[in-house]
């Protein structure tokens, strides 16, 4: 039950990840051939999970764990999908931070299901936990970018007031 538990919370924080980042996302100021890639990649992906998803369903007996594995798999696909477009659209150090989170994310959970579903080795464990261990990392170095950014932006603006009341 612990792990139902790990999931769900690990679920809830990539849906935090994906309200950080889904605001900064401007799917329409993308040329149309980056728009149609990604659109592509993204349903690709999507139907990979749909497949991945059935296959569990009939070999799992547990329900619980095979729908949280396919929410949780769209939300990954969706946190990548979003930082791979607001990378796209400003090319910032700040967003491939949080693009190289995501991904970390990704292929951490990935190694995951492989050790839960398919074959348990503890490289893959070691190897799942240190890409995680990373993007916590990465996750915590943006942040701090962003709120340096913010400073500086109210800084800039506390110095354009008090200028303009001294003019």
């Amino acid at each position: 039950m612990d792990e139902v538990y790990e999931r769900i919370f690990g679920l809830v924080g990539y849906l935090c990840l994906v309200g950080i980042t889904i605001p900064k996302f401007k799917l329409y100021k993308l040329d149309k051939i980056i728009r149609a890639y990604l659109l592509v990649v993204f349903l690709i992906n999507t139907y990979f999970v749909y497949v991945l998803y059935g296959v569990l369903k009939a070999v799992m007996v547990d329900l619980v764990d095979v729908t949280l594995f396919a929410i949780k798999s769209m939300s990954l696909i969706v946190l990548v999908f979003v930082a791979f477009g607001v990378y796209l659209h400003t090319e910032t150090k700040q967003t491939i931070t949080f693009l190289m989170a995501g991904m970390s994310f990704a292929f951490s959970t990935v190694l995951e299901y492989i050790n839960f579903y398919y074959v348990y080795n503890w490289a893959f464990v070691l190897l799942g936990k240190v890409l995680f261990a990373f993007g916590i990392y990465l996750i915590i170095s943006f942040m701090i970018q962003q709120n340096k950014k913010v400073k500086q932006e109210r800084r800039r603006d506390r110095m354009a007031r008090s200028e303009s009341v001294f003019a």
